[in-house]
């Protein structure tokens, strides 16, 4: 997935249908993530279907975070989007520190659904 990580598990995850009208997300994916023989250090979990890739989940071992992993991480899934035409979104806590990084690379607040702000990424814009 990254030269950065070695993708250790993957586990093939069933389609969910989505809490909004949309159309139903398909394929999803979750990897355990390892880095340079370090034992696993992350995890992504995306839905990915026609008209958007849903982050579901995306995490690093805090002694990982702000050195450019998250970014090299997010950075794959929006070329991938790019190529594709799609959005990115994800759900985050309005106080998570990872709303910087997401702002960023050019997620835009949504909507705010109860807790978590709904970002949205748009296919086209820089990386």
């Amino acid at each position: 997935m990254l030269a950065v990580f070695t993708v250790i598990v993957e586990i093939p995850v069933a389609p969910v249908a989505p809490v909004a009208p949309v159309a139903p997300v398909a394929n999803g994916r979750f990897w355990i993530l390892e880095r340079s023989g370090e034992g696993a250090v992350g995890r992504l979990y995306i839905q990915a279907g026609s008209v958007e890739i849903r982050i579901m989940d995306i995490a690093l071992l805090p002694e990982l975070r702000n050195r450019g992993l998250g970014s090299r991480m997010l950075q794959v899934i929006l070329a991938a989007a790019t190529q594709q035409g799609i959005e990115v979104s994800l759900h985050v806590e309005p106080d998570n520190p990872a709303q910087r990084l997401y702002q960023r690379l050019g997620f835009k607040l949504a909507e705010e659904r109860g807790a978590h702000h709904f970002l949205v990424w748009q296919a086209g814009r820089e990386l």
